[in-house]
C-alpha cells in the first residue's frame, strides 16, 4: 500500500475504535485509511505558502458562492472510512459533521492536496478513492510544491471521473464547479 521507504516508515495497522481513541489522545495527527494509521508529516515552507495562496486567492470568490475554504486543521470522514486532513477543503452550504472522538466533516466539494515526494503517491492512488466515496465531492486538485503543476480530477455527471493536468508557468487553477479560476502567479507566490 505504501511504497516510498520515506513513508512507508510512518504508518502501522489499528482498528477503527482504537484510531479515534489513539487520535483524540495524540499531540501528533494521525490519517486513517483501511485499517492503517499514518502519521502526519510537517509541511515544507513551499506547502505552507501554497496553501495560504490558495486559500487567500479562493475565498472572496468561494463566500459569494456560499462556500469557504478551510485548513488543514479539519478532519474529513468519508464513507469508506477513511479519515484525513486535506490540505485544503471547500465546503459548499452547511457543514454536516460527526463526532468521531473530536469532529469530522463528512460533505466537503472539493479537496486539494498539496503534493511532496513521500506523499504523491499516496495522495494520486488511495487516498483519492476514499474521497470519491463522498456524495457531495466534485473535483480533487493536486497541485506540486517542486515544479509548476497541477493535476485535477472532475466527478462527470455519470458518476466517471475525468482527469486533466496543466504544467507551465501560464498554468491555471480552475474549480470548474464553482466557476473560479485561480492564475500560477497567485498559486507560487513565495515559492518560484
Amino acid at each position: 500500500m505504501f511504497a516510498h521507504k520515506e513513508f512507508s516508515e510512518h504508518f502501522f495497522r489499528m482498528t477503527e475504535a482504537e484510531y479515534l481513541a489513539y487520535e483524540a489522545a495524540s499531540e501528533v495527527r494521525h490519517e486513517y485509511v483501511g485499517d492503517w494509521v499514518v502519521s502526519m508529516a510537517g509541511a515544507s515552507l513551499a506547502d505552507e505558502r501554497i496553501v495560504r495562496n490558495v486559500i487567500v486567492g479562493l475565498e472572496p470568490e468561494l463566500r459569494q458562492r456560499g462556500c469557504e475554504p478551510l485548513g488543514s486543521n479539519i478532519r474529513v470522514k468519508t464513507p469508506s472510512k477513511m479519515r484525513a486532513y486535506p490540505d485544503i477543503t471547500i465546503l459548499c452550504g452547511e457543514p454536516q459533521m460527526v463526532d468521531d472522538l473530536g469532529p469530522s466533516l463528512t460533505n466537503p466539494s472539493v479537496v486539494i492536496e498539496i503534493l511532496s515526494p513521500s506523499t504523491a503517491d499516496f495522495d494520486r492512488g488511495a487516498k483519492f478513492d476514499h474521497y470519491c466515496s463522498i456524495p457531495e465531492f466534485t473535483e480533487y486538485v493536486l497541485i506540486w510544491q517542486d515544479e509548476k503543476r497541477i493535476e485535477i480530477r472532475r466527478r462527470q455527471p455519470d458518476g466517471t471521473w475525468t482527469l486533466g493536468n496543466v504544467i507551465g508557468d501560464d498554468l491555471q487553477l480552475t474549480i470548474q464547479s464553482l466557476g473560479i479560476t485561480l492564475p500560477a502567479e497567485v498559486i507560487y507566490r513565495g515559492v518560484f
